[in-house]
């Protein structure tokens, strides 16, 4: 078996255990008016309010959001990150697995 793609493989198995928490979705930032209607948010969307962060996932098929503070949207943002390097890490796993297997492909 070729050896530089035995230690491209060793390399991703470590990128691996670097990985923190993991987390599917998406996040945003919005701004909404308030309940009062005499505010100026109402007229103006300038002034509207937030920003407000959203964190949106699917669950059963179903399309979930919820809001968070800002911390945790920072937090599920990170990973989210994390849970795209892990399916670029795999991807390039199942790549290096069909090269060093002539029968895999």
């Amino acid at each position: 078996m070729n050896k530089n793609l035995i230690k491209k493989y060793e390399k991703l198995k470590q990128n691996l255990l670097n990985l923190g928490f993991l987390c599917v979705g998406s996040v945003s930032s919005v701004y909404r008016p308030c309940g009062k209607l005499n505010c100026r948010c109402h007229s103006d969307t300038e002034f509207r309010h937030g920003p407000y962060y959203q964190w949106t996932r699917k669950i059963k098929g179903k399309t979930v959001s919820r809001f968070l503070n800002e911390e945790d949207a920072q937090k599920c943002l990170a990973w989210i990150a994390n849970q795209r390097k892990l399916e670029a890490i795999i991807k390039e796993m199942q790549d290096l697995s069909k090269q060093a297997a002539q029968w895999y492909r």
